[in-house]
């Protein structure tokens, strides 16, 4: 005999928990963002090694950007 499945119940059963954004992935645009303000800071401290290094990882940012990808996994 089948058992009818009530709608609440269907959806209960389909219910996925979200994950939070905030552990999980990185908000590309924000990311780029901060990286790129780190590196106009230590380039007008003349750090010019620390510069550089952000100044890549902003690359790095703005080249997910252009691809349309807006979060980048932590894992």
């Amino acid at each position: 005999m089948k058992k009818t499945i009530t709608e609440l119940e269907r959806r209960r059963y389909l219910y996925i928990d979200p994950i939070p954004t905030n552990t999980h992935l990185v908000d590309v645009v924000s990311e780029y963002k901060k990286l790129r303000q780190l590196q106009y800071d230590f380039e007008w401290d003349e750090n010019s090694q620390k510069a550089e290094f952000y100044k890549s990882q902003a690359n790095h940012y703005h080249t997910l950007m252009q691809k349309g990808i807006l979060f980048d996994p932590l894992f």
